[in-house]
């Protein structure tokens, strides 16, 4: 344990009802380390859900554009 790259160590309480979430999402995402899922949805989470929102936008934007013949 001397030569762990992450050092800090967090403790924090959910609801039930989070915690049930939480477990839920971890399942569905094929991760079998909670701490690993936790470490990735802090890190890229929220950029997923952005990218996402790009995409419909930019879909959006396409399908109000007039057809280019060529």
């Amino acid at each position: 344990m001397a030569n762990r790259t992450r050092k800090n160590r967090n403790e924090f309480y959910l609801s039930d009802d989070e915690q049930y979430i939480l477990e839920q999402k971890l399942k569905l995402s094929g991760m079998k380390s909670k701490a690993a899922f936790l470490r990735t949805m802090i890190l890229y989470g929220e950029a997923k859900e952005l990218m996402k929102e790009v995409w419909r936008t930019q879909k959006s934007m396409l399908l109000k554009q007039p057809l280019i013949k060529q």
